[in-house]
């Protein structure tokens, strides 16, 4: 039994009975347009519920915590009474239709979702409490709009199979919700994230091969916070030893490596041997004395301490050659003469000033006289003047008539 909710009682419009802390007034616009459960938003007070049976309205504000779907409505005006709740019953997806459940879970998911079929209100339990924060959802099974989830005509008919493929997480809840542990599973997830809801509902041997690290990790850290038998749990459902369709666990093995085969050596054909040293000479040992050479007698040796002498003889001074005898042809004869230097060029003055003004002025004074030797050149004759006649038709008489006319007017 849950207490402490505001709560309101109405025909149609008409307060029956209101909690003291409560204005009825705002509850007006969470009433149904028909029979029916509304659930919505009221502005200065919250998520308001309220369930309508004929003209008579059962309203409860502040649901904190509580899902709508589950209370206890009344159906008969009355005091008011603490608010009871009831655990949801989801039996009824055993005998349901194939892939309607997944499927609305997906569609709520996604964002709004229109539905219609018999029960509505126990899809909407297994919708709201599938999904976390289910109990803030907003909905309405009278056709009312503005919300999540809506049961109207149009929508997806749960009376007929649907053949889409679930998402994971949806597949998880539906399994978590036949084996009974669905809503303390959602009850500590924060988003909606399939591994993670398999992971508190025990439902890991459906995860898939690719999903076994994370949530090997997932699985660590409940233990970590103090939640070991929820650990243990999922840990002993990992699918390591069973082999389950569609969610066996596939080992990798590692191929062997090849043997490593070492290349034989070369055969080094006519290869010279060097026998190395056995030891190093020390270095401290005094070096061996050369023994010098003794001297050899040999004439056409030259020692280093030995003195050549090379003779020769004085140059004789040749005689004067005398007047008129001839000069021998390897006689070099010596001729002393001085060089003159050259002179150089005077430089020529300039002519003065005055001495050009004098010949341009006799040039321009001077009277050039014609060369007699050319021929005349003859005078041009004079053109003659060429006077056009030109007939009028009329003699002199009448001319000279007319122009006598002209002149009197």
């Amino acid at each position: 039994m849950a207490q402490g909710h505001p709560q309101a009682y109405f025909d149609s419009d008409q307060v029956l009975a209101s909690s003291e802390a409560l204005d009825p007034s705002r509850l007006l616009a969470a009433v149904p347009a028909r029979e029916g459960l509304l659930v919505r938003e009221v502005e200065g007070v919250g998520l308001v519920a309220a369930r309508r049976i004929d003209d008579f309205t059962h309203a409860v504000a502040d649901l904190a915590g509580v899902h709508a779907i589950d209370v206890v409505w009344r159906e008969n005006p009355g005091e008011l009474e603490p608010l009871e709740t009831r655990a949801p019953d989801f039996g009824f997806l055993a005998d349901a239709p194939p892939g309607v459940a997944t499927r609305l879970l997906d569609a709520a998911l996604a964002g709004p979702v229109v539905f219609t079929g018999p029960d509505p209100e126990a899809w909407i339990a297994w919708i709201t409490h599938a999904l976390p924060g289910g109990e803030r959802i907003t909905f309405s099974t009278a056709g009312d709009e503005d919300v999540r989830i809506r049961v109207a005509e149009g929508g997806i008919d749960t009376t007929e199979p649907c053949e889409l493929p679930p998402s994971f997480y949806a597949r998880v809840a539906l399994e978590l919700a036949r084996r009974g542990v669905l809503l303390d599973a959602v009850a500590r997830l924060e988003d909606a994230d399939g591994l993670a809801l398999a992971v508190h509902g025990g439902a890991t041997d459906l995860i898939a091969p690719h999903q076994l690290p994370l949530a090997l990790q997932l699985i660590t850290e409940l233990a970590a916070a103090g939640h070991v038998h929820e650990a243990a749990r999922a840990a002993a459902a990992l699918p390591l030893h069973t082999a389950l369709p569609g969610t066996a666990l596939v080992l990798r093995e590692e191929p062997p490596l090849p043997e490593v085969i070492a290349p034989e050596p070369e055969e080094i054909l006519e290869a010279e041997v060097v026998e190395e040293a056995d030891e190093a000479p020390d270095a401290t040992e005094p070096e061996p004395e050369v023994e010098e050479a003794e001297p050899v007698d040999d004439e056409f040796v030259i020692r280093d301490d030995e003195i050549i002498s090379v003779p020769f003889e004085p140059a004789v001074d040749e005689e004067p050659i005398a007047p008129g005898q001839p000069i021998p042809d390897d006689v070099v004869i010596e001729v002393p003469f001085d060089v003159e230097p050259a002179e150089e060029a005077a430089e020529e003055p300039l002519p003065d000033v005055d001495a050009w003004s004098n010949l341009l002025s006799e040039l321009k004074t001077e009277s050039v006289t014609p060369d007699e030797s050319l021929p005349e050149l003859a005078e041009p004759e004079p053109e003659e003047e060429v006077i056009e006649e030109v007939e009028l038709g009329i003699s002199l008489a009448e001319l000279e008539e007319s122009l006598k006319q002209e002149g009197r007017e």
